[in-house]
């Protein structure tokens, strides 16, 4: 239980897989533009991602290990989360309509998001489980912080005075950098 609990802080802290793997970043600049979208797109995005890799982690210990198909992983993980993030637009369109319509343009990332596909594909790295499955709610966390952490930078910097050379993505990518190395301090703490 302990490990698992390090693993969650690890993974959303110090390891977060947008800073220290640059995976995900395909989402920084659309999602950072308000803090509520933000946080409904990491909800879909930690079901999604939740029951793709709770799915995907069945169907490779149990099917293409036994099957001798592990070389298939990576189109099953497509399949799998494609089906997933339909089902989960196919609730959400008839529990919540006004959600849905929030959100009904951003289907395509859903389902072509890096970061649901690291998630599945950190299962052959030969995590247990539990691992697997806390690694897979982490992972929508780690975002999470990441879009918090900059739609807040990216409200503070629209109203500071920036060189027109840095203005936008330029001076975020700065910021990133610096989050970096301010998140790699913990590094040993966990």
């Amino acid at each position: 239980m302990k490990e698992l609990l390090f693993l969650l802080i690890s993974t959303v802290f110090i390891n977060n897989i947008v800073f220290t793997r640059l995976v995900g970043v395909e989402s920084l600049l659309e999602f950072t533009k308000s803090r509520k979208l933000a946080k409904v797109m990491v909800k879909l995005l930690m079901g999604i991602t939740f029951l793709s890799s709770l799915i995907n982690y069945v169907l490779y210990e149990f099917v293409l290990k036994s099957l001798g198909f592990e070389i298939l992983d990576t189109l099953v993980y497509l399949v799998v989360i494609y089906l997933v993030a339909k089902f989960t637009f196919s609730l959400l369109k008839s529990k919540d309509l006004k959600d849905y319509d929030d959100v009904k343009m951003y289907l395509p990332f859903l389902i072509a998001n890096t970061a649901v596909l690291y998630s599945s594909i950190s299962i052959n790295a030969g995590l247990s489980f539990s691992e697997a499955l806390v690694s897979s709610v982490a992972i929508p966390l780690g975002l999470f912080f990441m879009f918090y952490l900059f739609s807040s930078v990216k409200t503070r910097l629209d109203m500071a005075d920036t060189p027109k050379a840095f203005r936008g993505f330029p001076i975020l990518l700065i910021f990133a950098a610096i989050a970096v190395l301010a998140l790699s301090g913990l590094n040993g703490l966990v």
